[in-house]
Protein backbone atom coordinates (compact mmCIF):
# COMPACT_ATOMS: atom_id res chain seq x y z
CA UNK A 1 0.00 0.00 0.00
CA UNK A 2 2.88 2.37 0.77
CA UNK A 3 4.31 1.59 -2.65
CA UNK A 4 0.93 2.29 -4.29
CA UNK A 5 0.50 5.60 -2.44
CA UNK A 6 3.97 6.68 -3.52
CA UNK A 7 2.89 6.09 -7.12
CA UNK A 8 -0.28 8.14 -6.66
CA UNK A 9 1.79 11.05 -5.34
CA UNK A 10 3.53 11.04 -8.71
CA UNK A 11 1.21 13.36 -10.67
CA UNK A 12 2.01 11.82 -14.06
CA UNK A 13 1.06 8.36 -12.81
CA UNK A 14 -2.18 9.66 -11.29
CA UNK A 15 -3.16 11.61 -14.41
CA UNK A 16 -2.46 8.60 -16.62
CA UNK A 17 -4.53 6.32 -14.38
CA UNK A 18 -7.42 8.79 -14.26
CA UNK A 19 -7.27 9.24 -18.04
CA UNK A 20 -7.49 5.49 -18.59
CA UNK A 21 -10.49 5.36 -16.27
CA UNK A 22 -11.97 8.16 -18.35
CA UNK A 23 -11.65 6.01 -21.47
CA UNK A 24 -13.29 3.16 -19.58
CA UNK A 25 -16.19 5.46 -18.71
CA UNK A 26 -16.63 6.06 -22.42
CA UNK A 27 -16.31 2.38 -23.36
CA UNK A 28 -18.19 0.68 -20.53
CA UNK A 29 -20.02 2.97 -18.13
CA UNK A 30 -21.76 5.08 -20.76
CA UNK A 31 -23.00 2.00 -22.69
CA UNK A 32 -24.19 0.78 -19.28
CA UNK A 33 -26.26 3.95 -18.93
CA UNK A 34 -27.67 3.22 -22.38
CA UNK A 35 -28.77 -0.22 -21.24
CA UNK A 36 -32.05 0.79 -19.54
CA UNK A 37 -32.87 3.12 -22.44
CA UNK A 38 -32.35 0.41 -25.04
CA UNK A 39 -33.68 -2.49 -22.95
CA UNK A 40 -36.92 -0.78 -22.02
CA UNK A 41 -37.49 0.96 -25.36
CA UNK A 42 -36.49 -1.75 -27.82
CA UNK A 43 -37.77 -4.76 -25.87
CA UNK A 44 -36.20 -8.20 -25.68
CA UNK A 45 -36.33 -9.09 -29.39
CA UNK A 46 -34.98 -5.84 -30.88
CA UNK A 47 -32.49 -5.36 -28.07
CA UNK A 48 -31.22 -8.89 -28.67
CA UNK A 49 -30.66 -8.06 -32.33
CA UNK A 50 -28.89 -4.82 -31.35
CA UNK A 51 -26.54 -6.82 -29.10
CA UNK A 52 -25.83 -9.41 -31.81
CA UNK A 53 -24.99 -6.76 -34.43
CA UNK A 54 -22.81 -4.74 -32.06
CA UNK A 55 -20.99 -7.91 -30.95
CA UNK A 56 -20.17 -8.61 -34.60
CA UNK A 57 -18.83 -5.04 -34.93
CA UNK A 58 -16.58 -5.47 -31.89
CA UNK A 59 -15.19 -8.79 -33.16
CA UNK A 60 -14.60 -7.65 -36.75
CA UNK A 61 -12.98 -4.40 -35.54
CA UNK A 62 -10.24 -6.53 -34.01
CA UNK A 63 -9.07 -7.36 -37.54
CA UNK A 64 -8.27 -3.68 -38.17
CA UNK A 65 -7.14 -2.94 -34.61
CA UNK A 66 -4.69 -5.86 -34.99
CA UNK A 67 -3.46 -5.79 -31.40
CA UNK A 68 -2.10 -2.26 -31.78
CA UNK A 69 -3.45 -1.27 -28.37
CA UNK A 70 -0.53 -3.36 -27.10
CA UNK A 71 2.12 -3.58 -29.83
CA UNK A 72 1.91 0.03 -31.05
CA UNK A 73 1.49 1.33 -27.49
CA UNK A 74 4.66 -0.49 -26.47
CA UNK A 75 6.62 0.93 -29.43
CA UNK A 76 5.39 4.49 -28.86
CA UNK A 77 6.27 4.24 -25.15
CA UNK A 78 9.80 3.10 -26.02
CA UNK A 79 10.30 5.98 -28.49
CA UNK A 80 8.87 8.71 -26.27
CA UNK A 81 11.95 10.93 -26.68
CA UNK A 82 12.33 10.51 -30.44
CA UNK A 83 9.80 12.31 -32.71
CA UNK A 84 11.42 10.71 -35.78
CA UNK A 85 10.86 7.20 -34.44
CA UNK A 86 7.28 8.04 -33.46
CA UNK A 87 6.62 9.30 -37.00
CA UNK A 88 8.04 6.09 -38.45
CA UNK A 89 5.97 3.91 -36.09
CA UNK A 90 2.75 5.83 -36.80
CA UNK A 91 3.39 5.71 -40.57
CA UNK A 92 3.83 1.93 -40.48
CA UNK A 93 0.73 1.30 -38.39
CA UNK A 94 -1.47 3.73 -40.34
CA UNK A 95 -0.46 1.95 -43.54
CA UNK A 96 -1.25 -1.37 -41.87
CA UNK A 97 -4.70 -0.13 -40.86
CA UNK A 98 -5.40 0.98 -44.44
CA UNK A 99 -4.47 -2.45 -45.80
CA UNK A 100 -6.45 -4.28 -43.12
CA UNK A 101 -9.47 -2.02 -43.70
CA UNK A 102 -9.45 -2.78 -47.43
CA UNK A 103 -9.15 -6.49 -46.67
CA UNK A 104 -12.05 -6.42 -44.19
CA UNK A 105 -14.39 -4.39 -46.42
CA UNK A 106 -13.72 -6.65 -49.40
CA UNK A 107 -14.32 -9.85 -47.45
CA UNK A 108 -17.41 -8.56 -45.68
CA UNK A 109 -19.02 -7.27 -48.88
CA UNK A 110 -18.48 -10.70 -50.46
CA UNK A 111 -20.05 -12.31 -47.39
CA UNK A 112 -23.00 -9.89 -47.42
CA UNK A 113 -23.56 -10.46 -51.15
CA UNK A 114 -24.37 -14.10 -50.45
CA UNK A 115 -27.78 -12.78 -49.34
CA UNK A 116 -28.22 -15.12 -46.41
CA UNK A 117 -31.12 -12.97 -45.26
CA UNK A 118 -29.87 -12.25 -41.73
CA UNK A 119 -28.62 -8.69 -42.41
CA UNK A 120 -30.23 -6.10 -44.65
CA UNK A 121 -28.25 -3.50 -46.61
CA UNK A 122 -28.54 -0.88 -43.86
CA UNK A 123 -27.19 -3.25 -41.23
CA UNK A 124 -24.29 -4.23 -43.52
CA UNK A 125 -23.38 -0.53 -43.83
CA UNK A 126 -23.66 -0.11 -40.05
CA UNK A 127 -21.37 -3.07 -39.43
CA UNK A 128 -18.74 -1.79 -41.90
CA UNK A 129 -18.84 1.76 -40.45
CA UNK A 130 -18.76 0.51 -36.88
CA UNK A 131 -15.87 -1.84 -37.57
CA UNK A 132 -13.79 0.95 -39.08
CA UNK A 133 -14.57 3.41 -36.26
CA UNK A 134 -13.57 0.93 -33.53
CA UNK A 135 -10.64 -0.49 -35.52
CA UNK A 136 -9.16 2.98 -36.05
CA UNK A 137 -9.60 4.07 -32.41
CA UNK A 138 -6.50 6.18 -31.58
CA UNK A 139 -6.07 5.26 -27.91
CA UNK A 140 -2.83 3.37 -28.62
CA UNK A 141 -0.90 6.51 -29.56
CA UNK A 142 -1.99 8.70 -26.64
CA UNK A 143 -1.62 5.85 -24.17
CA UNK A 144 1.92 5.18 -25.41
CA UNK A 145 2.82 8.84 -24.94
CA UNK A 146 1.17 8.92 -21.52
CA UNK A 147 -1.00 11.80 -22.76
CA UNK A 148 -4.50 10.35 -22.87
CA UNK A 149 -6.38 12.95 -20.81
CA UNK A 150 -7.49 15.36 -23.56
CA UNK A 151 -8.67 12.65 -25.93
CA UNK A 152 -10.40 10.77 -23.11
CA UNK A 153 -12.34 13.90 -22.18
CA UNK A 154 -13.52 14.44 -25.77
CA UNK A 155 -14.45 10.76 -26.16
CA UNK A 156 -16.55 10.80 -22.98
CA UNK A 157 -18.30 14.03 -24.01
CA UNK A 158 -19.30 12.61 -27.41
CA UNK A 159 -20.60 9.40 -25.88
CA UNK A 160 -22.53 11.32 -23.25
CA UNK A 161 -24.17 13.23 -26.09
CA UNK A 162 -25.11 9.92 -27.72
CA UNK A 163 -26.83 8.87 -24.47
CA UNK A 164 -28.90 12.06 -24.54
CA UNK A 165 -29.88 11.40 -28.16
CA UNK A 166 -30.83 7.80 -27.30
CA UNK A 167 -33.03 9.05 -24.48
CA UNK A 168 -34.75 11.60 -26.73
CA UNK A 169 -35.19 9.53 -29.91
CA UNK A 170 -35.44 5.83 -28.99
CA UNK A 171 -38.84 4.76 -27.63
CA UNK A 172 -40.06 1.67 -29.55
CA UNK A 173 -38.73 -1.60 -31.06
CA UNK A 174 -38.83 -0.14 -34.58
CA UNK A 175 -36.08 2.32 -33.58
CA UNK A 176 -33.45 -0.44 -33.67
CA UNK A 177 -31.63 0.94 -36.72
CA UNK A 178 -31.66 4.49 -35.34
CA UNK A 179 -30.11 3.21 -32.10
CA UNK A 180 -27.36 1.49 -34.07
CA UNK A 181 -26.76 4.66 -36.11
CA UNK A 182 -26.39 6.84 -33.01
CA UNK A 183 -23.94 4.36 -31.48
CA UNK A 184 -21.76 4.19 -34.59
CA UNK A 185 -21.77 7.93 -35.36
CA UNK A 186 -20.50 8.76 -31.86
CA UNK A 187 -17.63 6.29 -32.31
CA UNK A 188 -16.81 7.72 -35.76
CA UNK A 189 -16.65 11.29 -34.47
CA UNK A 190 -14.32 10.28 -31.64
CA UNK A 191 -12.18 8.23 -34.03
CA UNK A 192 -11.80 11.08 -36.54
CA UNK A 193 -10.95 13.62 -33.82
CA UNK A 194 -8.30 11.39 -32.28
CA UNK A 195 -6.60 10.51 -35.56
CA UNK A 196 -6.47 14.18 -36.59
CA UNK A 197 -4.67 14.93 -33.32
CA UNK A 198 -2.19 12.13 -34.07
CA UNK A 199 -1.42 13.55 -37.54
CA UNK A 200 -0.94 17.03 -36.08
CA UNK A 201 1.43 15.68 -33.45
CA UNK A 202 3.67 13.52 -35.66
CA UNK A 203 3.58 15.70 -38.79
CA UNK A 204 3.53 14.39 -42.32
CA UNK A 205 2.91 10.64 -42.66
CA UNK A 206 5.17 8.73 -45.05
CA UNK A 207 3.32 5.63 -46.16
CA UNK A 208 5.26 2.59 -47.25
CA UNK A 209 3.00 -0.39 -47.71
CA UNK A 210 5.97 -2.73 -47.88
CA UNK A 211 6.96 -1.60 -44.37
CA UNK A 212 3.33 -1.83 -43.27
CA UNK A 213 3.13 -5.41 -44.54
CA UNK A 214 6.34 -6.14 -42.63
CA UNK A 215 4.83 -4.77 -39.41
CA UNK A 216 1.68 -6.84 -39.99
CA UNK A 217 3.82 -9.98 -40.25
CA UNK A 218 6.03 -8.94 -37.34
CA UNK A 219 3.13 -8.28 -34.97
CA UNK A 220 0.96 -11.25 -35.98
CA UNK A 221 1.40 -12.95 -32.60
CA UNK A 222 0.19 -9.88 -30.73
CA UNK A 223 -2.73 -9.54 -33.15
CA UNK A 224 -3.72 -13.18 -32.68
CA UNK A 225 -3.50 -12.70 -28.91
CA UNK A 226 -5.75 -9.64 -29.04
CA UNK A 227 -8.29 -11.20 -31.40
CA UNK A 228 -8.54 -14.48 -29.52
CA UNK A 229 -8.63 -13.02 -26.01
CA UNK A 230 -11.28 -10.42 -26.94
CA UNK A 231 -13.39 -12.70 -29.13
CA UNK A 232 -14.03 -15.34 -26.47
CA UNK A 233 -16.34 -13.04 -24.52
CA UNK A 234 -17.86 -11.15 -27.43
CA UNK A 235 -19.02 -14.28 -29.27
CA UNK A 236 -21.42 -15.28 -26.48
CA UNK A 237 -24.30 -13.16 -27.79
CA UNK A 238 -23.73 -14.43 -31.33
CA UNK A 239 -23.83 -18.07 -30.19
CA UNK A 240 -26.97 -17.44 -28.14
CA UNK A 241 -28.65 -15.66 -31.03
CA UNK A 242 -27.78 -18.55 -33.35
CA UNK A 243 -28.78 -21.46 -31.09
CA UNK A 244 -31.40 -19.97 -28.75
CA UNK A 245 -32.79 -16.82 -30.39
CA UNK A 246 -32.52 -13.06 -29.91
CA UNK A 247 -34.60 -12.96 -26.69
CA UNK A 248 -32.26 -15.36 -24.88
CA UNK A 249 -29.29 -13.39 -26.23
CA UNK A 250 -30.83 -10.23 -24.76
CA UNK A 251 -31.41 -11.90 -21.38
CA UNK A 252 -27.78 -12.98 -21.10
CA UNK A 253 -26.18 -9.94 -22.73
CA UNK A 254 -27.95 -7.44 -20.48
CA UNK A 255 -26.55 -9.24 -17.41
CA UNK A 256 -23.14 -9.57 -19.07
CA UNK A 257 -23.04 -5.87 -19.86
CA UNK A 258 -23.88 -5.01 -16.25
CA UNK A 259 -21.18 -7.39 -15.01
CA UNK A 260 -18.66 -5.97 -17.47
CA UNK A 261 -19.57 -2.42 -16.51
CA UNK A 262 -19.04 -3.19 -12.84
CA UNK A 263 -15.50 -4.35 -13.70
CA UNK A 264 -14.56 -1.06 -15.36
CA UNK A 265 -11.73 -0.57 -12.86
CA UNK A 266 -9.78 -3.60 -14.17
CA UNK A 267 -8.74 -2.48 -17.67
CA UNK A 268 -7.05 0.82 -16.66
CA UNK A 269 -4.85 -1.06 -14.17
CA UNK A 270 -3.99 -3.64 -16.83
CA UNK A 271 -3.10 -0.95 -19.35
CA UNK A 272 -1.00 1.23 -17.10
CA UNK A 273 0.88 -1.68 -15.49
CA UNK A 274 1.37 -3.28 -18.92
CA UNK A 275 3.57 -0.37 -19.97
CA UNK A 276 5.40 -0.27 -16.62
CA UNK A 277 6.08 -4.01 -16.44
CA UNK A 278 7.20 -3.96 -20.10
CA UNK A 279 9.89 -1.44 -19.15
CA UNK A 280 11.02 -3.31 -16.03
CA UNK A 281 10.89 -6.82 -17.52
CA UNK A 282 14.26 -6.45 -19.28
CA UNK A 283 16.19 -4.48 -16.68
CA UNK A 284 14.70 -5.22 -13.25
CA UNK A 285 12.64 -8.40 -13.09
CA UNK A 286 12.08 -8.20 -9.33
CA UNK A 287 10.60 -4.73 -9.70
CA UNK A 288 8.38 -6.08 -12.49
CA UNK A 289 7.15 -8.82 -10.13
CA UNK A 290 6.55 -6.24 -7.43
CA UNK A 291 4.41 -4.15 -9.79
CA UNK A 292 2.48 -7.26 -10.87
CA UNK A 293 1.71 -8.42 -7.32
CA UNK A 294 0.65 -4.90 -6.33
CA UNK A 295 -1.81 -4.65 -9.23
CA UNK A 296 -3.20 -8.15 -8.71
CA UNK A 297 -3.71 -7.57 -4.97
CA UNK A 298 -5.64 -4.35 -5.54
CA UNK A 299 -7.80 -5.86 -8.28
CA UNK A 300 -8.64 -9.00 -6.29
CA UNK A 301 -9.65 -6.87 -3.30
CA UNK A 302 -11.93 -4.77 -5.49
CA UNK A 303 -13.42 -7.85 -7.13
CA UNK A 304 -14.27 -9.34 -3.71
CA UNK A 305 -16.10 -6.16 -2.75
CA UNK A 306 -17.89 -6.19 -6.10
CA UNK A 307 -19.16 -9.76 -5.57
CA UNK A 308 -20.60 -8.99 -2.13
CA UNK A 309 -22.38 -5.81 -3.22
CA UNK A 310 -23.51 -7.24 -6.57
CA UNK A 311 -24.99 -10.44 -5.16
CA UNK A 312 -27.44 -8.60 -2.89
CA UNK A 313 -28.10 -5.71 -5.25
CA UNK A 314 -28.69 -7.79 -8.42
CA UNK A 315 -32.54 -7.91 -8.19
CA UNK A 316 -32.77 -4.16 -7.64
CA UNK A 317 -30.25 -3.42 -10.38
CA UNK A 318 -32.11 -5.51 -12.97
CA UNK A 319 -35.47 -4.04 -11.92
CA UNK A 320 -34.23 -0.44 -12.09
CA UNK A 321 -32.19 -0.79 -15.26
CA UNK A 322 -34.34 -3.11 -17.35
CA UNK A 323 -37.71 -3.84 -15.77
CA UNK A 324 -39.69 -7.04 -15.12
CA UNK A 325 -39.23 -8.30 -18.68
CA UNK A 326 -35.58 -9.04 -17.86
CA UNK A 327 -36.20 -10.85 -14.53
CA UNK A 328 -34.33 -13.94 -15.76
CA UNK A 329 -31.16 -11.84 -15.91
CA UNK A 330 -30.86 -11.61 -12.09
CA UNK A 331 -29.30 -15.04 -11.47
CA UNK A 332 -27.12 -14.72 -14.57
CA UNK A 333 -25.73 -11.41 -13.27
CA UNK A 334 -24.98 -12.95 -9.87
CA UNK A 335 -23.10 -15.90 -11.33
CA UNK A 336 -21.16 -13.71 -13.76
CA UNK A 337 -20.03 -11.52 -10.87
CA UNK A 338 -18.80 -14.63 -9.04
CA UNK A 339 -16.43 -15.18 -11.97
CA UNK A 340 -14.75 -11.78 -11.49
CA UNK A 341 -11.68 -13.11 -9.57
CA UNK A 342 -11.02 -15.61 -12.38
CA UNK A 343 -11.37 -12.80 -14.90
CA UNK A 344 -8.93 -10.64 -12.87
CA UNK A 345 -6.32 -13.39 -12.54
CA UNK A 346 -6.54 -14.36 -16.23
CA UNK A 347 -6.29 -10.82 -17.53
CA UNK A 348 -3.53 -9.84 -15.13
CA UNK A 349 -1.41 -12.92 -15.86
CA UNK A 350 -1.75 -12.35 -19.59
CA UNK A 351 -1.65 -8.56 -20.05
CA UNK A 352 0.61 -7.76 -17.12
CA UNK A 353 2.99 -10.67 -17.29
CA UNK A 354 3.07 -13.02 -20.27
CA UNK A 355 2.66 -10.33 -22.94
CA UNK A 356 5.11 -7.80 -21.41
CA UNK A 357 7.64 -10.62 -21.15
CA UNK A 358 7.24 -11.29 -24.89
CA UNK A 359 5.38 -14.58 -24.43
CA UNK A 360 2.68 -13.67 -26.97
CA UNK A 361 2.97 -16.87 -28.97
CA UNK A 362 2.75 -19.12 -25.91
CA UNK A 363 -0.33 -17.30 -24.66
CA UNK A 364 -1.89 -17.53 -28.11
CA UNK A 365 -1.58 -21.32 -27.96
CA UNK A 366 -3.37 -21.33 -24.61
CA UNK A 367 -6.17 -19.04 -25.76
CA UNK A 368 -6.56 -20.78 -29.13
CA UNK A 369 -6.98 -24.13 -27.37
CA UNK A 370 -9.49 -22.61 -24.95
CA UNK A 371 -11.39 -20.94 -27.81
CA UNK A 372 -11.84 -24.28 -29.55
CA UNK A 373 -13.06 -25.85 -26.31
CA UNK A 374 -15.41 -22.89 -25.77
CA UNK A 375 -16.96 -23.22 -29.24
CA UNK A 376 -17.52 -26.97 -28.79
CA UNK A 377 -19.06 -26.53 -25.33
CA UNK A 378 -21.26 -23.61 -26.45
CA UNK A 379 -22.73 -25.61 -29.32
CA UNK A 380 -23.52 -28.48 -26.93
CA UNK A 381 -24.67 -26.61 -23.82
CA UNK A 382 -26.68 -23.65 -25.22
CA UNK A 383 -29.47 -25.68 -26.93
CA UNK A 384 -30.05 -27.50 -23.61
CA UNK A 385 -29.39 -24.91 -20.88
CA UNK A 386 -29.59 -21.60 -22.74
CA UNK A 387 -28.09 -18.54 -21.06
CA UNK A 388 -27.25 -20.44 -17.86
CA UNK A 389 -25.11 -22.82 -19.88
CA UNK A 390 -23.07 -19.91 -21.22
CA UNK A 391 -22.18 -18.83 -17.68
CA UNK A 392 -20.86 -22.33 -16.97
CA UNK A 393 -18.80 -22.39 -20.18
CA UNK A 394 -17.39 -18.91 -19.55
CA UNK A 395 -16.33 -19.86 -16.02
CA UNK A 396 -14.80 -23.16 -17.10
CA UNK A 397 -12.85 -21.57 -19.95
CA UNK A 398 -11.53 -18.74 -17.73
CA UNK A 399 -10.40 -21.30 -15.14
CA UNK A 400 -8.75 -23.41 -17.84
CA UNK A 401 -6.84 -20.40 -19.20
CA UNK A 402 -5.58 -19.43 -15.71
CA UNK A 403 -4.55 -23.01 -14.96
CA UNK A 404 -2.66 -23.46 -18.23
CA UNK A 405 -0.86 -20.11 -17.80
CA UNK A 406 0.31 -21.01 -14.29
CA UNK A 407 1.42 -24.49 -15.35
CA UNK A 408 3.40 -23.03 -18.23
CA UNK A 409 4.97 -20.22 -16.17
CA UNK A 410 5.91 -22.60 -13.34
CA UNK A 411 7.38 -25.16 -15.71
CA UNK A 412 9.67 -22.59 -17.32
CA UNK A 413 10.45 -20.82 -14.03
CA UNK A 414 8.83 -17.54 -15.04
CA UNK A 415 6.15 -17.35 -12.38
CA UNK A 416 5.54 -13.77 -11.17
CA UNK A 417 5.06 -15.15 -7.64
CA UNK A 418 8.50 -16.72 -7.25
CA UNK A 419 11.00 -15.12 -4.83
CA UNK A 420 8.38 -12.64 -3.61
CA UNK A 421 9.86 -12.72 -0.13
CA UNK A 422 13.00 -11.11 -1.53
CA UNK A 423 11.00 -8.01 -2.39
CA UNK A 424 10.76 -7.04 1.27
CA UNK A 425 14.55 -6.89 1.45
CA UNK A 426 15.04 -5.09 -1.87
CA UNK A 427 13.63 -1.61 -2.00
CA UNK A 428 13.84 -1.41 -5.78
CA UNK A 429 14.08 -5.13 -6.51
CA UNK A 430 17.00 -7.07 -7.90
CA UNK A 431 17.97 -7.62 -11.49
Amino acid sequence: MTFFLSKIRNSKFAIELLSLHGVQIGNIIIPLVMLPILGRSLGLESYGRYVIIYSIIVITSLIIEYGMSFSATRMIAQSIDSPEQRNSIVSKFIGAKILLSIFFISVFIIFASLKNGFFNAYEVLIIISGTISLGWAPNWYFQGKGNLAQFAMFDVMIKCLSVVMMFMLIDKPEDLHLALLITIVSSLISCIYGNIKIFKDVGRIYLSFSKSISIIIQEKDMAIYRILSSSIGNTNAIFLGTFAGATVAATYSSAERLATGSRFFITPFNQIFFARISRYSKSNIMQAKREFVLSLSILLSLSGLLIIVGWFAAPSIISIFLGKEFADSVDILRYLLLLTPLYVVGNTLSMQWMVPLGMDRQYNIIVASSAVISVILMSIVIPIHGAGGVVFVVGFVEFLICLMMMIYLTKFQKSPFSNISMMRHNGNGGK
